[in-house]
């Protein structure tokens, strides 16, 4: 692979990275309550805004 290329790579292993993750801590989009799924997004963002 040309190596002008490597950040590019490293950028889609970090956005897959970060789509793994949020599809463990959501679970799997296609069968979501998308009642739950809004109360679990809205404690998230709650939960990280506390320090």
């Amino acid at each position: 692979m040309p190596r002008k290329l490597w950040d590019k790579v490293e950028r889609c292993l970090e956005l897959q990275a970060d789509h793994e993750a949020l599809e463990e801590m959501l679970g799997n989009m296609d069968e979501a309550d998308w009642a739950e799924l809004r109360v679990t997004i809205a404690s998230i963002a709650i939960c990280d805004g506390v320090d």
